[in-house]
């Protein structure tokens, strides 16, 4: 490991391009890089399409399929794929011995007119004011360049990805709408129906999909969107809205899971054995933080506005990593299940209601989609009243 790690810093000249390298060679490397990476996942699912042949197995019935398809269609894209616009810096080290280099300096420094010389330090110090105003007006002139820059870099900020949020947030609206009926159809007209207390135990476990799907979900993307469906709303009540929505979605989320530990209790089977267990506890619990990190920053008693425009985009970015986590433990959810089912039940892997656990997945993940990239897009313009005023901590 050593002698690797010795031999890549001896020849990271030749292996990595300089910084003044042409551009076609990186355009290269990158898609070297894709394609190898093209190639190994083509092989990764050859493998296990092979398994499946040899085993006689059936193809594409689980809850994989949308991974799956959006492999294939990698593999499809990927040589139409741009190289974007970044500049690689690499460093070649050009190091001498600091003894050397010490010696040197100071023979440099101790010529005729090197900065030991007397002459030179008393001219240095009679030409300080001059060189003061000089460097005044250098820093007075890179402040503006940094300023322009600066604002050339918020505009380029505000501009997103080219496109405002409101088609998305309604893209929401209904795949959140849609994903809810499938689950009640699969819930209700497949599953037998809902209950809390029954001699039929699995109708307590229904509970769990239904519950956490439309209460923690649906609800979870109705509240990260609420500041772009109404931006016309004042900031203290979109606020509000905001907080009471994910408060209400962390009490039904932890009550859908309630509803499974008491299935699980009542059958005399394990908890948290799976990793949608797991990831399903991790997240209620990363969820509730977040709300009361959030209510604790920008609402009672509320942090200083320094404190909030730091914590801001932090609060953003973790409620966008939490609602993603949630959307893995669902996928994972509808995958177990649908698995206890056809290998306990024996439920037809190619059966309408396996058919409509998969389509239940697509919605959900077209949902998360829709939302993430809402919440990252600006609203339009016109759609933002004249007295809008950020909170302290978005200035």
């Amino acid at each position: 490991m050593l002698q690797l790690h010795l031999w890549h810093h001896r020849h990271e000249h030749r292996v990595f391009p300089s910084s003044n390298h042409d551009t076609a060679a990186k355009l290269t490397q990158l898609i070297l890089l894709h394609a190898v990476v093209t190639v190994i996942g083509a092989f990764g699912i050859y493998c296990a399409f092979k398994f499946h042949n040899d085993s006689g197995v059936e193809h594409w019935f689980r809850c994989r399929l949308p991974r799956d398809i959006y492999q294939v269609a990698t593999l499809c894209t990927c040589t139409s794929l741009e190289a974007p616009n970044i500049s690689f810096t690499f460093f070649t080290l050009n190091r001498q011995p600091a003894p050397v280099a010490l010696n040197s300096w100071i023979s440099s420094a101790s010529a005729p007119n090197g900065w030991l010389c007397p002459k030179r330090r008393i001219a240095y110090v009679n030409d300080l004011p001059s060189r003061a105003i000089c460097g005044c007006s250098r820093l007075s002139e890179r402040t503006a360049a940094c300023r322009g820059e600066k604002a050339k870099r918020s505009e380029m900020a505000a501009a997103g990805l080219g496109v405002t949020a409101a088609p998305f947030t309604k893209a929401a609206h209904v795949f959140g709408a849609v994903s809810a009926f499938l689950v009640l159809v699969w819930c209700i007209r497949f599953r037998g129906g809902l209950a809390l207390e029954n001699e039929n135990k699995n109708l307590i476990f229904n509970l769990h999909p239904v519950i956490t799907l439309i209460g923690f979900i649906v609800l979870g993307s109705e509240a990260i969107m609420i500041y772009k469906v109404f931006p016309s709303w004042d900031r203290y009540t979109v606020k509000m809205t905001h907080l009471i929505l994910h408060g209400i979605a962390t009490v039904l989320g932890a009550f859908g899971i309630y509803c499974a530990y008491k299935f699980h209790n009542e059958q005399g089977m394990s908890n948290f054995y799976s990793l949608h267990a797991w990831l399903g506890i991790a997240t209620i619990v990363l969820y509730a933080i977040q709300w009361v990190y959030g209510f604790v920053t920008f609402f009672f008693p509320g942090a200083s506005p320094g404190v909030r425009r730091a914590a801001l985009p932090w609060h953003v970015l973790l409620g966008i990593f939490v609602y993603v986590l949630a959307l893995v433990t669902t996928e994972l959810g509808f995958l177990e299940k649908l698995t206890f089912l056809e290998i306990f039940v024996g439920l037809d892997k190619f059966g309408m209601e396996a058919i409509l656990v998969n389509i239940t997945s697509l919605v959900v993940v077209l949902l998360g989609v829709s939302v993430v990239v809402a919440s990252v897009t600006p609203v339009h313009d016109k759609e933002i009243p004249q007295d809008y005023a950020p909170l302290p901590g978005e200035c």
